[in-house]
């Protein structure tokens, strides 16, 4: 407790001070031109694989296969924006409704949350605590600038390992492990750097396997599917392919998918056959983050307009995701219920800024959604009026949209 304390407790940098800035200045300039591009190396190489190559676990441990899920549980990305999903973790174990999920996959932010809720209600209040209370400082430490032009991001995600960490105690990992042996799952997604793929890791796998590096691995993998790239760095995860050791770069799962299924969580097997049990489940997908593209007029200014249409590819990828999400359930014939960030509340960006006081606003708004059991049935984009109407000209009028597609807790449909 006292080693986390002081990382926890550790200041983000502060600038060069003292009798003598622009000496030291000048020093710490020549150090770092001295030492440029002497970022931290690989262990081993990286895997050099053939494009169409794929790599099968071989070291899978004892354990019943996966079964078709009753309830799946989806977490997507979004930074300090998770605090919504955590509200309505929070306001769902309070209505009394909130299911024993089979299934629970996490990316980025929601890989953070994921382990939690899979062990169940009991750690609400520990999700309530980290996402209500956590400062910038509890999540990272700002690099100098000339550090900069020799580390491979602009910031060190030390504390937030030490977080993860202090979560992962063996003995939740034992409780995961135990969990894994009943047929349930938890999984959570990273991006391999080199192969720009999603990378799935059943951490259940992980937790109830004999590697005694496993606690290691647990939480390597939840701080990847976090480390947003080039601001925190790429985390080296070390593998064995073909009985050659080789190392990999995992970043942010969000970079290949923000929010994800295992088509084998619903029954579809390796050739698309659908398990005739695998009918009557319901997927659950809470979104950190919102549905509607913000508006507003754009500054044409570089960086404004690179940074909007940054925004328009991230928004374009979550709507792709969502609706592969809503396909996979129709196509097994389960039940797709989406929660997101309501428009009146902040979650812009990409969660970077760690305020307690916004996190807080979010938490209260998603245990309201929890709590009344108001859930969205249609991906974005096929609700009524939210087609887009192809344009036959400059003539334009304004339509104020009436939101449709949701389902409150008593299974009406409505506004």
């Amino acid at each position: 407790m006292r080693e986390e304390a002081l990382v926890w407790g550790e200041p983000l940098d502060e600038p060069l001070g003292g009798k003598e800035p622009a000496v030291r200045l000048q020093v710490l300039i020549g150090v770092v031109a001295l030492t440029t591009g002497c970022v931290a190396e690989r262990s081993y190489p990286p895997p050099d694989l053939p494009a169409n190559a794929h790599l099968i676990p071989v070291d899978t441990p004892a354990a019943p296969p996966v079964r078709p899920a009753r309830s799946a549980l989806v977490l997507s990305g979004g930074g300090a924006h998770g605090a919504f999903a955590a509200g309505v973790l929070k306001g769902w174990s309070e209505s009394g409704t909130r299911p024993q999920f089979d299934v629970v996959t996490g990316v980025s932010t929601g890989a953070v949350i994921a382990p939690l809720a899979f062990l169940g209600p009991e750690y609400d209040g520990e999700l309530e605590t980290f996402y209500t209370t956590t400062r910038d400082r509890d999540v990272f430490r700002r690099r100098p600038l000339p550090a900069v032009l020799w580390t491979d991001s602009l910031a060190d995600a030390t504390p937030l390992r030490a977080r993860i960490k202090a979560v992962a105690t063996p003995e939740l990992l034992d409780r995961v492990a135990a969990e894994y042996r009943k047929g349930r799952r938890l999984y959570v997604g990273t991006t391999d750097l080199d192969t720009k793929r999603q990378v799935i890791w059943d951490l259940g796998a992980v937790a109830a396997g004999t590697d005694p590096d496993r606690r290691e691995l647990f939480c390597d993998v939840i701080l990847a599917s976090c480390s947003v790239p080039a601001v925190f760095p790429p985390v080296a995860i070390d593998v064995e392919v073909d009985g050659c050791r080789h190392t990999e770069l995992h970043v942010d799962g969000g970079v290949s998918s923000l929010a994800f299924l295992p088509p084998a969580a619903l029954g579809v097997g390796p050739a698309g056959e659908l398990d005739p049990t695998a009918h009557g489940a319901d997927v659950y997908v809470i979104l950190s983050g919102h549905l509607d593209p913000r508006h507003g007029p754009v500054e044409r200014r570089l960086v404004r307009v690179s940074g909007e249409a940054l925004a328009g590819v991230l928004r374009s990828r979550q709507d792709g995701d969502l609706l592969r999400l809503y396909l996979l359930a129709r196509h097994t014939g389960a039940g797709f219920h989406l929660a997101a960030v309501p428009g009146d509340q902040p979650a812009d960006g990409v969660g970077l800024g760690f305020d307690p006081r916004v996190m807080r606003r979010l938490f209260e708004a998603g245990s309201e959604a929890g709590r009344t059991g108001r859930w969205r049935v249609l991906p974005p984009g096929l609700g009524p009026g939210e087609r887009p109407v192809p344009r036959e000209g400059v003539h334009l009028k304004t339509v104020i949209r009436v939101p449709t597609g949701w389902k409150d807790a008593s299974g009406s449909q409505g506004d």
